[in-house]
């Protein structure tokens, strides 16, 4: 068992991992956040470009966000607040703070 990186306290294979590898999609945008974060963590930019808003998805520089992965290391996800988002909305908002070092 591998815990999700999204500090859900879930396994990985049981979170975000299957939203990640497109088994699954986010059922909730609390969900689609945590896979976010743990795309981030992970390395799988992909999911992280095809998972933003279409009005900004011209504008992510995936090779840019691979190199400053490198120097950073993520710490945590913390969710602070859900509006909506659940499964029979269309819309949500989530509030949240990511933790990271970048360059120690």
């Amino acid at each position: 068992m591998t815990d999700c990186p999204c500090g859900s306290q879930k396994d990985f294979d049981e979170c975000c991992g299957p939203i990640l590898d497109g088994t699954a999609t986010a059922k909730t945008a609390e969900a689609l956040m945590r896979s976010r974060y743990t795309a981030h963590v992970v390395g799988n930019f992909d999911h992280v470009a095809n998972t933003h808003a279409p009005e900004i998805q011209s504008t992510y520089n995936k090779s840019a966000a691979k190199a400053q992965s490198k120097d950073t290391e993520w710490i945590g996800l913390e969710i602070r607040e859900t509006t909506d988002g659940g499964e029979d909305d269309d819309t949500g908002t989530v509030l949240f703070s990511a933790r990271f070092k970048e360059n120690g």
